[in-house]
């Protein structure tokens, strides 16, 4: 029984040097922005400390598991934009790329403007409002994004639901697996 015990312990004890071994990598990963622009890398661990860089979007955001291959569709040329208080840290930013030729990186205004709220959802759609939650929502230019994309379960109905697109609002469709319809 105690052999029994001392294994058990022993595997347990590997497991947990595994598992602080892939935390750290991760979280190295994330601290160096690993896949991310230059510029916004460059932006995003210069700024590490000043509190008007609220961190990247990606940073900033969680998503329901099951629609992250939706959202990632929608969002995947965002998630390295720099989250920013204002207009001014913003074109401060921008200068300081501009001055150093360091390249461009997107920039996302907390809380900057009033964005349009939601429609009805479109029949079987599911407002992407509803499946990403944090606080990245603080921008309103991904509100108004969200607010006119539209998750559906299958590729065949989010192409069905832009084929019968009938406003004048440009939305997107998605479905759960990544496919993107536009609705133009």
């Amino acid at each position: 029984l105690i052999d029994t015990l001392n294994r058990e312990d022993a595997s347990l004890e590997a497991n947990l040097e595994s598992l602080k071994n892939k935390r750290e990598l991760l979280k190295k990963i994330k601290d160096s922005y690993h896949g991310f622009g230059g510029a916004a890398k460059a932006i995003l661990q210069k700024n590490i400390d000043n509190q008007s860089v609220i961190g990247s979007l990606a940073d900033n955001i969680s998503v329901d598991s099951e629609w992250s291959a939706a959202v990632e569709t929608v969002l995947s040329g965002l998630l390295d934009s720099v989250v920013v208080d204002s207009s001014e840290t913003a074109i401060q930013l921008v200068a300081e790329l501009r001055d150093g030729n360091s390249g461009v990186a997107n920039f996302l205004l907390s809380g900057s403007l009033k964005s349009t709220p939601a429609g009805d959802a479109p029949a079987g759609g599911k407002s992407a409002l509803e499946v990403v939650n944090g606080p990245g929502l603080d921008s309103s230019h991904l509100k108004w994004l969200l607010a006119r994309t539209w998750l559906y379960a299958d590729d065949n109905n989010a192409v069905m639901a832009a084929a019968s697109h009938n406003t004048n609002e440009h939305c997107f469709y998605v479905s759960r697996s990544g496919l993107l319809v536009s609705s133009d």
